[in-house]
């Protein structure tokens, strides 16, 4: 039985806009926030799919998602995701 789920943040839960970005998302969001130039939503999507289904079976087994950095901590995906999780 599977008790757990952990899953990345970075291109798993949160995807460039732009499918041909092949760099860092951290690294893309350091870049356009030290630039004045963040609009979230018009750099990042999220998996909503994925998203879904988490929270579907996030009443039967625990999900966990790990990141390197703090692209999660932006106020767009914290509101997105405060739903999902409670830390």
């Amino acid at each position: 039985m599977v008790k757990a789920i952990v899953s990345d943040f970075s291109r798993v839960v949160l995807l460039p806009l732009n499918h041909q970005y092949t760099g860092g998302l951290n690294a893309l969001y350091r870049d356009l926030k030290s630039q004045d130039q963040l609009d979230f939503w018009k750099y990042f999507q999220l998996n909503r799919a994925l998203l879904e289904w988490y929270k579907k079976i996030g009443e039967q087994v625990d999900i966990y998602l790990f990141t390197a950095e703090y692209i999660q901590e932006d106020l767009a995906v914290r509101y997105e995701l405060t739903e999902l999780y409670e830390t």
